[in-house]
């Protein structure tokens, strides 16, 4: 009966140890939670070892060059594209608008040279410039980024950033009669002089005009 007794209050004992070592790591254990601020963090605000995060600056655009735009080319005479030469003194103008029915008001002026070169320097800004020379308006015209008109004219439109603005070119025609290329095609209508050779063809017409006076001669 002792025995018996003697297990049971060691049960006791023990079990009353164990539940004061629970107890007693419980109460060691007082770290606080974390609390949820209300507001937003400004992440931009904290030091770089906070949050790991490197600012980099956004890259830089270039400005775009907006002028002064210079417009050049040359005025050519003569009786075609081909065979024109450069025109010197002639005056070519250009011409600021913001409508593009209307030519606008004068900007910038320049005489050829010997060469029939032209060079005109732009500070003022607009929509359309219209290029043109003076007196009796060319024959033709021609450009690289410009737009031909009626009456022999070139415009540019806004942006010109990009653009070709060298290379116009006004034509005007002499009215000589340009010769044939070396090698073209002969154009329909077109009659032989009178000293072309033509020993080869009278040649075959007497062989021709023979054979038939040998069949005549034998049919008699």
């Amino acid at each position: 009966m002792w025995v018996f007794l003697r297990k049971i209050s060691t049960i006791v004992i023990l079990l009353f140890v164990c539940s004061i070592c629970l107890t007693t790591i419980a109460l060691a254990d007082t770290t606080t939670p974390p609390t949820v601020s209300i507001n937003p963090i400004n992440l931009t605000t904290l030091p770089i070892a906070t949050h790991q995060t490197v600012i980099t600056a956004f890259p830089t655009t270039q400005p775009i060059y907006e002028g002064p735009w210079v417009f050049s080319g040359q005025v050519l005479r003569g009786g075609s594209w081909d065979t024109a030469k450069p025109g010197e003194l002639a005056v070519v103008e250009c011409y600021c608008s913001e409508d593009p029915r209307e030519a606008g008001h004068l900007v910038g002026s320049s005489v050829t040279d010997a060469g029939g070169r032209f060079e005109i320097t732009i500070s003022e800004e607009c929509r359309f410039y219209t290029l043109s020379t003076t007196g009796d308006p060319a024959t033709d015209v021609h450009s690289q980024s410009g737009t031909a008109l009626p009456g022999a004219r070139i415009r540019y439109e806004e942006p010109l950033y990009g653009k070709n603005l060298a290379g116009n070119l006004f034509f005007y025609s002499t009215g000589e009669i340009s010769a044939t290329p070396a090698g073209s095609a002969v154009p329909a209508g077109t009659r032989f002089a009178p000293d072309t050779p033509l020993s080869g063809v009278l040649v075959i017409l007497a062989l021709i005009a023979g054979f038939l006076g040998i069949l005549k001669k034998r049919a008699q």
